[in-house]
């Protein structure tokens, strides 16, 4: 965990923590109505429909026969690993994305170390100094 995190966090929820009740409530009301206009809600019921006829599958059996077999799920995914160990892993297009992105604006909690500002700006991301010298 990055150094920080936590305080950052307990912050924040200290934050949260003063709204009303009621007011909490209808914002959350406001953006779940939002999300399932955007179709949030088929979408997760199509993809715990998906889950659930996942786990009678073969291969499920399968991954479970090995998990029982090494004992735990870490121990399954670093024996399926090993062929794969010391080759250089590749990113990912959106972590990449992510990288170049946090570069320009990073998160209000973000770490001071990393030279972003620590303010609460309203829209939630803040321009580091070295972009605000592009």
């Amino acid at each position: 965990m990055p150094a920080g995190l936590a305080d950052a966090v307990r912050e924040m929820a200290d934050k949260v923590a003063l709204v009303p009740a009621l007011t909490a409530e209808m914002v959350k009301a406001s953006i779940n109505h939002m999300v399932d206009g955007m179709g949030q809600r088929e979408s997760w019921r199509y993809h715990f429909m998906l889950h659930q006829f996942m786990h009678g599958t073969d291969t499920a059996q399968r991954a479970l026969a090995d998990r029982g077999r090494t004992g735990s799920i870490a121990a399954m995914v670093r024996e399926r690993d090993r062929p794969f160990a010391g080759r250089r892993k590749r990113r990912s297009p959106g972590a990449i994305f992510t990288m170049r992105i946090s570069k320009v604006f990073s998160p209000d909690f973000a770490s001071a170390d990393l030279g972003y500002q620590r303010r609460w700006p309203g829209a939630g991301l803040v321009p580091t100094a070295r972009a605000q010298k592009r």
